[in-house]
This record gives C-alpha cells, structure tokens and sequence, in this order.
C-alpha cells in the first residue's frame, strides 16, 4: 500500500513522505495555515495573486511554458478549512523522474513552488496592482456563485448558523464586504507577516527516497518561519436545550432541508470510528435508512444523506424536498435517529454500510490527493493513522458501539431553503 514518514524540518515547518511506487507522479500538496478570523478574506486572495505571476515568471504565459518544461506538470491552489484552521493547498503533480529522461522533476518542482511562494512578484512593497484588482473580482465571483448551488448553499448556511459565536462559521473564501477593503499594499503586508508566523505541511507522494526528498527539500524549498505559532481546530460545538429553526426564502425550484446535530465525539476519540459507521447507516448511500425510508420507501426527497464536520463535532442530514412536506420530513428523520439510538438497525444496512466504508477507504490510496489530505487530517486530529487502521477499526465495530455514538447526537439545527 504505502509508507509513510513524519519528519520535522523545523518548528514550523512537517513533512509527510508518502512512498507509494505504484505512482507515475510524484504530488506535492503544500499546505499554509491561518486561523480563520479577521484575515479570511485576505487568506483567501493571496494564493489567488501568487499564481498569477512570480519574479522570474511574471505572467500566467511563463508559469504555463514553465508547466509545459517539467513534461507537462499541473499545478492548482485550493483554500479550505478543517475545524478553525483555514487553509491554502499549494498543489503540483510531476512526471516521476525515473519516466523524466534523467531530468530531475522533483527538483524543478520544489523550485518552482518556492518561486511561487517566495519568490513572488512584488515592487516598493507592494504587489502588482492589476493582478490584485483581477484576483479581487475573481474572489467575488467565487464569493458570490456558492449561492447558486442552492443544494450546497443550504448545508453551508445550516453549519453558519450551528457556528454562529464560533470561527467555524466563516466561509473560507472570505467575505463581500472585505474585498474592496484591499489593495495592492496592505496584501503585500499580509502576506510577509503570514509567511513569518504561519505552520507549513507538505505532503509529498510518490516513489521516493527519505533521505534524499528532505536533501532536495532543504537545497529547493528553504522554507525558514521565525514565529513559532500554534494553530489550532477549535472547541467542539457546544449542545443546547432546545433546538433552533430557521427558514429562508430564495428563487428555488425545491426546499432544501439541513439539520444539525451535535456528536460530542472529538476529532481524536475512539468513538469516531463509531460515528463514522453510523453516518453510513443513517445517510452515506442507497443502503441508509435516509435514502430507504425518505427517498424511496415515502418519495418525500429528491435526495438523502447526511454528513459529519470532524473537527466540530457535527452530524448533519440534507435533503431537497417540496415545501408542503417539511412537517412530515421532519418526522420520518426524527424517526431515523430514534432507531439509531435505539438499536433497530437491520442487518443489511449494518453489514452493506460497512462494505461501503470498506471501499471508500481502500479507495483513498488510488489517489495522491485524497491520500495528502487524510494525512494532513490525521495530523491535526493528533493521530497517525492510515486508511487500513480506518478499516480494520470499522471492520470490527458491532451495533451496541452505533448505539453508543448515537446516544450523544443532539439536534441543534434546523434550516429550511424555500421558495418565495
């Protein structure tokens, strides 16, 4: 399967070593922390701006022909959040250098990422100001088009209200109100007293050689933080007596449903291998009491399934529905949790959802991506698991331990996206 390292390069700075042979690339996911607050819109912009041009690649055009040189490489940013931690990937995906024609790709990759980062394209202190400007209208249209996903729109919304006294609830992308607040110079500024303080995780995958990766490493990417800073996933959400309900009306063709519920169970507990079987059972695919009971069994949902926030200590069930079946819904997943909670699960749900998990964890060695970003989990949850440890734990779990994870579920809210 693979083997993975932990090596510290300094205080600030993790490396993963993943070994996997069976790759033609090798994949570097570089990861840059924040702490969601005040400066998540700017977080959000600044990847955006780096990848627009660096130093000695000015352009767009000479960060492609550059791609194009290292045998096609691809490189993409991506900005998320995991708990309270805001995040920035960094992504390239090289040619392995054993199919590279005695070319060092690993060592053109490292350059290349450390031209991006910290080598950027900056006079007087400040950024270019027509990249800032570009990047400012992309991030607003990126702001603003999360509401045309009606679907997606209405879990995010439930989880913003869930987390309304805590971080969490910040989008990752930022806020409207912030970008005009932003120029060229005070971004510049950002970025210097970021890069002095923030954590950096890079995962890097592939067929690779320990000692060698962190030479090239050391020679390509001196990644040298002076702050030592520790960021951190936040408090679990708290329970409440009662819980809250919220409708909203927008121009949609169906209602769209979230509830929250509180887990109680932290990012590191022995009953999130629990709480991960019972999401399967309850929403995670057509052999869960959702998808059965409220999209087939009643026809009441367009769609079915549930979710859990890690890091927060959420469960959440979405579905679409039409408007004048709201009551009724409600009821058939009140209904769903309270069979949970008290035993009735049949065999085939328990024995096919365990099956799926099964699948969905062997499947996440198949990609280089996927496997970047279950370690950087694991990091931050303080583990030092691998996939077949998610297995092996699930594999053995029987009903009583769903029943004991669901006992601690606490409805906390419920948001409903309807039409006008």
């Amino acid at each position: 399967m693979s083997v993975k390292e932990i090596v510290s390069i300094n205080e600030n700075f993790t490396l993963i070593i993943d070994k996997a042979s069976h790759f033609k690339t090798t994949t570097f996911n570089l990861y840059i922390m924040e702490q969601l607050g005040e400066n998540v819109t700017k977080f959000a912009l600044l990847p955006l701006v780096l990848k627009h041009g660096s130093k000695n690649l000015p352009a767009l055009k000479d960060i492609e022909t550059r791609l194009d040189n290292m045998y096609g490489a691809i490189f993409n940013i991506d900005v998320f959040k995991k708990g309270n931690i805001q995040m920035a990937n960094y992504n390239l995906s090289v040619l392995n250098d054993r199919y590279a024609d005695g070319n060092s790709l690993i060592d053109d990759g490292l350059g290349f990422l450390n031209e991006i980062l910290f080598n950027v394209l900056a006079k007087n202190n400040k950024f270019n100001q027509k990249y800032v400007e570009i990047d400012k209208e992309n991030l607003k249209e990126m702001i603003e088009a999360r509401i045309n996903d009606k679907r997606t729109y209405a879990v995010e919304r439930c989880i913003e209200l869930m987390c309304k006294d805590d971080p969490y609830a910040l989008y990752p992308l930022g806020k409207l109100e912030d970008i005009g607040k932003i120029n060229e110079e005070n971004l510049f500024a950002y970025y210097n007293d970021l890069f002095s303080r923030t954590k950096a995780v890079l995962v890097i995958t592939g067929d690779i050689e320990t000692e060698k990766i962190i030479g090239k490493i050391k020679q390509n990417l001196p990644i040298d933080i002076p702050s030592k800073n520790e960021y951190y996933t936040g408090d679990l959400i708290k329970k409440i007596d009662e819980p809250v309900y919220y409708r909203e009306t927008k121009d949609v063709v169906q209602g769209k449903l979230s509830i929250g519920y509180i887990t109680a169970i932290g990012p590191s507990s022995e009953d999130y291998f629990s709480l991960i079987l019972l999401n399967s059972i309850l929403g995670g695919g057509p052999q869960s009491k959702l998808f059965n009971n409220v999209r087939e069994k009643e026809s009441l949902a367009y769609y079915a399934s549930s979710r859990i926030e890690r890091f927060k200590g959420i469960l959440e069930i979405y579905c679409g529905i039409e408007v004048e079946n709201y009551e009724k819904v409600l009821k058939i997943i009140d209904k769903q949790v309270e069979d949970l909670k008290s035993g009735n699960i049949s065999d085939h749900e328990f024995d096919a959802s365990k099956a799926e998990l099964m699948h969905i964890f062997k499947s996440i060695y198949d990609n280089p991506n996927r496997r970047a970003d279950f370690y950087l989990s694991e990091l931050l949850a303080g583990n030092n698991y691998e996939p077949e440890d998610y297995i092996d734990r699930i594999s053995n779990l029987n009903k009583e331990d769903v029943v004991r994870a669901a006992e601690e579920l606490n409805k906390h809210t419920v948001y409903f996206l309807k039409n006008n």
